[in-house]
């Protein structure tokens, strides 16, 4: 298993979600995951600036659903 693949699968992401997250074809996401292909140093920068995207959303998300409610 790649680190792409790891770090795509811990963040709980299809292929397609992240391909569509960082503007990679999901096929070529694919072939690099299988050890077929080597992303360019600028595809590998977009997916890890798209996985720590979501990452940052859903912790804002978190934090939102963790706030106290202020009742009016």
């Amino acid at each position: 298993m790649t680190n792409i693949q790891k770090m795509r699968k811990a963040a709980k992401l299809s292929q397609y979600e992240l391909a569509q997250r960082c503007g990679i074809n999901r096929t070529r996401l694919s072939l690099a995951e299988c050890g077929y292909t080597e992303l360019r140093p600028v595809e590998e920068s977009a997916i890890r600036a798209a996985i720590a995207d979501i990452i940052k959303e859903r912790l804002a998300d978190v934090e939102y659903q963790l706030r106290p409610q202020v009742s009016a």
